[in-house]
């Protein structure tokens, strides 16, 4: 009998689908003709993952490919290779290749093979990157989540012997690299999506779940992990593709500010699209919060409203 969960009839697992095939054919297209000239796939990688962010994303983002981020007092980050910029972007201003961060909702750098080096440095770049913003405050909402989202994108792996756990190498790499770089949730690295072995999304928790407001004397903890969402970790989910699932995770946090996102986003957040991750957690005291976000989160009942600011339950 075939346990497979039934989930396979949602047309959107047939679109992301045909994306990743598509995306696998042209990885071994490139990778024949990498030693004629090492700097196509490069190029190609950016302008196919910036393909898939016009083809899926509202029209009214504007997506572009080589820039820097720039702070409000003029500092510039390193060059990231995909920006997505806000509605309210100026069009004078799109291809001056320096992004005002106020304008940019995400930005991710793009590999044609992941190695181990490329996600230390991913996640050390997006704390860097998040330390340019200005900092938000008043509900563990903004205190916990930068303004823009940040990630790290690539068409395939290189670990492919018989012996290798790609998985858990770029579980590991999340978690050593987060425990060296990232000093507040707000820093985490966002996203890491492999179009052929799996996502992995940041994920927090504003209070830890066992947390009970009768009991004052043992306060709760901000809780952080990475979510695995892999072809391992869902292989009776039909459908399922690393695609899909960063797709949907860029709805939903999206949607805070894009309000009118919120309803497609609830649409693609069926069961079995992304499916159910599993991570390591890791564990923040509860101080880091301002004093007027603290009290609230410290006193107040469960809440999982979705696009709550409020909300104990996970984010974004």
């Amino acid at each position: 009998m075939d346990n497979q969960r039934e989930f396979h009839t949602h047309e959107f697992f047939d679109y992301m689908g045909w994306a990743t095939d598509e995306m696998g054919k042209d990885y071994e297209r490139i990778r024949t003709r990498s030693h004629q000239d090492p700097g196509i796939p490069v190029d190609q990688e950016e302008a196919d993952w910036a393909g898939v962010f016009r083809n899926w994303l509202p029209p009214y983002f504007q997506v572009e490919t080589k820039g820097r981020i720039l702070s409000h007092n003029g500092e510039a980050s390193p060059q990231v290779d995909v920006l997505i910029l806000s509605p309210a972007y100026p069009k004078k201003l799109r291809d001056r290749k320096y992004y005002l961060a106020g304008g940019v909702a995400a930005a991710f750098e793009c590999k044609q093979t992941l190695q181990s080096q490329h996600i230390e440095k991913a996640v050390q770049n997006a704390a860097a990157i998040k330390r340019l913003l200005p900092e938000q405050g008043g509900s563990p909402y903004k205190e916990l989540q930068a303004p823009l989202i940040y990630g790290l994108l690539a068409r395939s792996h290189s670990w492919k012997s018989d012996e290798s756990s790609p998985t858990r190498m770029v579980q590991d790499q999340l978690k050593a690299g987060d425990a060296r770089f990232t000093k507040h949730p707000r820093e985490m690295i966002d996203c890491v999506c492999v179009s052929d072995l799996g996502a992995w999304f940041g994920g927090k928790w504003p209070r830890s779940w066992q947390f009970n407001p009768a009991e004052p004397d043992n306060p709760p903890k901000i809780l952080t992990t990475f979510v695995e969402h892999s072809y391992t970790s869902h292989m009776k989910v039909r459908g399922f593709t690393p695609i899909g699932a960063l797709l949907t995770y860029l709805f939903r946090f999206l949607a805070w500010e894009y309000p009118d996102m919120r309803r497609l986003s609830r649409y693609l957040r069926v069961p079995g699209l992304s499916g159910e991750g599993v991570g390591n957690v890791r564990e923040w005291p509860i101080d880091i919060y301002s004093e007027q976000a603290r009290g609230p989160i410290t006193r107040s009942p469960l809440d999982s409203a979705p696009w709550s600011e409020w909300s104990t339950g996970p984010l974004p």
